[in-house]
């Protein structure tokens, strides 16, 4: 999720062409069921059953090998 301004869209459009996962512009987005972002980035860890199991955020629980790892391990096991 690129929170740029739509002027830079071009640019941003560029620099995501290179990732290998779904991009979009925020101002061009709509609310869906994952609400509005309230900082990003955010990283949503969810099961096999489509269930949203933890959210990571630089605010709460920021992005780290140990996090990632404590968050995905009991899925893992199931």
């Amino acid at each position: 999720m690129s929170i740029d301004r739509l002027q830079a869209r071009d640019e941003v459009r560029k620099t995501i062409s290179t990732f290998h996962f779904p991009t979009a512009m925020l101002r061009e987005t709509q609310l869906n069921e994952f609400g509005f972002p309230h900082s990003l980035p955010l990283t949503y860890i969810i099961d096999r059953n489509n269930i949203i199991r933890t959210i990571l955020s630089p605010e709460t629980t920021p992005l780290t090998e140990q996090t990632l790892e404590k968050a995905l391990a009991p899925l893992l096991k199931e």
